[in-house]
């Protein structure tokens, strides 16, 4: 296990395969209670270097993870959510077209996230997982001060909304890059209404997955029923 400068005394970082990087992900999710380390997955060292400049201005401002998550509550998410709401509403719609049946291979145990893939769909030759001192996904993005870059929210914003997905889904923070994050999903929503309203939670986080990807909410929320990985990429 390596640490990086910028990093040192607060993440560590060890290197695998991409076609590992999910089966040693999910090993180490396991152990979290025991180790107090949160692994993340990352592509690469410039990603590292972005999230590291992110952190080093935030520690600047004399910004914590203990005042991030303090401010991470239910009321930062409401409020956030207003600030968006006429963009929410505003958001591409179309009709509602159901995915393929559901895959019986598609489970939140077979699942893995893109990021360790290329474009082509081949793995990656070598990623990195990040052990950030966390027991839980929104700990460890506050830990790593991740946010408020272009039209990214706030590093508290994307805690509370990580806390309210985990608490609502099992959604478990798996990726972190310099401007994605990934999530494996223990519980999809049960209907199509609650699909469309989970992907309007999803475009208030982050237009592009909309706006620069799927074109309506509706494209977004259909998947949402039968997969257990979601992507959130920031332009």
């Amino acid at each position: 296990m390596e640490s990086f400068e910028a990093l040192r005394g607060t993440v560590r970082v060890t290197r695998t395969s991409g076609e590992d990087a999910t089966d040693q992900w999910r090993a180490l999710h396991a152990k979290v209670d025991k180790t107090g380390l949160y692994p993340v997955i990352c592509r690469d060292e410039s990603c590292i270097d972005n999230i590291v400049q992110v952190l080093e201005d935030l520690r600047a401002d004399g910004v914590t993870m203990d005042s991030i998550l303090a401010s991470a509550t239910p009321d930062t998410l409401k409020k956030y959510r207003a600030t968006r709401a006429s963009d929410v509403q505003d958001a591409p719609r179309d009709e509602f077209e159901p995915c393929d049946d559901e895959d019986e291979e598609d489970s939140y145990e077979a699942s893995m996230p893109s990021s360790v893939a290329d474009f082509d769909g081949e793995f990656l030759d070598e990623v990195l997982i990040l052990h950030v001192p966390a027991q839980n996904g929104w700990e460890a993005i506050a830990n790593l001060g991740w946010g408020n870059f272009n039209d990214c929210p706030r590093p508290e914003v994307h805690a509370a909304q990580i806390r309210n997905w985990h608490e609502r889904y099992g959604a478990e923070l798996c990726v972190v890059c310099d401007d994605t994050l990934e999530f494996l999903v223990r519980r999809r929503p049960q209907s199509q209404d609650e699909a469309i309203e989970l992907a309007l939670e999803m475009y208030a986080l982050c237009a592009d997955i909309v706006d620069q990807g799927t074109e309506s909410i509706e494209a977004l929320a259909a998947p949402l029923l039968v997969s257990n990985s979601w992507f959130f990429w920031w332009d």
